[in-house]
């Protein structure tokens, strides 16, 4: 597992990153293009899986989401209540 300033987390394998996750708690233009950058520039391995992890409740502009489809990242939604984070 990784974790630190650059990525919300990854998996290695040795030094490469096999999977890296960024997390967003806003479905706004800015973070979601800034997670994009993020997950291009550290998910560099050709076989590397980049997800963005967004909220449930907000909606993604639909560019955006055909963005996410023609970079090859994958979307997962999660809800929070008081108690827990759960994944959608």
């Amino acid at each position: 597992m990784v974790k630190n300033v650059l990525v919300d987390m990854g998996v290695a394998v040795g030094r490469d990153l096999v999977e890296v996750y960024e997390v967003k708690t806003s479905t706004g233009r800015s973070d979601i293009y800034g997670a994009i950058g993020q997950l291009m520039v550290h998910g560099t391995a050709a076989a590397c899986r980049r997800v963005i992890v967004l909220p449930q409740r907000e909606a993604i502009a639909a560019d955006l989401k055909d963005a996410l489809q023609r970079l090859g990242i994958e979307l997962v939604k999660f809800k929070l209540n008081e108690q827990k984070a759960t994944i959608v």
